[in-house]
């Protein structure tokens, strides 16, 4: 007998940044829920607003950590 068990999504709560400065903020984000599997953040920013766009090459955000 074999149990595979698929992992959910995690679950974040977002809030609006704060500390906004010229080249610094701090993004307010909080990991509700793993989905069962130790989750990566990245966080994608630039000077114009991408979307769900992640490709810099094609109009999406030019930059990410």
């Amino acid at each position: 007998l074999e149990l595979v068990v698929n992992p959910a999504v995690p679950t974040l709560k977002n809030t609006a940044a704060t500390n906004i400065g010229s080249n610094s903020a701090i993004a307010n984000v909080e990991i509700l829920t793993t989905g069962g599997k130790k989750p990566s953040i990245t966080v994608y920013y630039g000077r114009t607003d991408g979307g769900t766009n992640t490709d810099s090459e094609n109009g999406g955000w030019t930059d990410k950590v």
